[in-house]
């Protein structure tokens, strides 16, 4: 999942709240009800499997952060 196509994702619901011209880098917070909502997107959509317990969750505060770690949950994936 590219940076581009997870801020499409983001902002596809306005329950996230993210501003539109929000920038890969930008850092937001996302409440538990909009995470949730994102970690199933990203698993229906892509068949990844975040596991809404890992330690990691709390620092994606950005997309290409979560880029990022979505990214390593794929076969192969090595973005860091």
């Amino acid at each position: 999942m590219s940076p581009d196509e997870l801020r499409e994702l983001l902002l596809s619901n306005s329950a996230v709240g993210l501003a539109p011209d929000i920038g890969l880098s930008d850092c937001f917070v996302l409440d538990s009800l909009a995470l949730t909502w994102v970690l199933y997107q990203v698993q229906e959509s892509y068949g990844l499997e975040p596991d809404p317990d890992d330690e990691r969750i709390s620092g994606l505060t950005s997309i290409e952060r979560m880029a990022g770690y979505l990214d390593q949950l794929r076969p192969g994936g090595v973005r860091t």
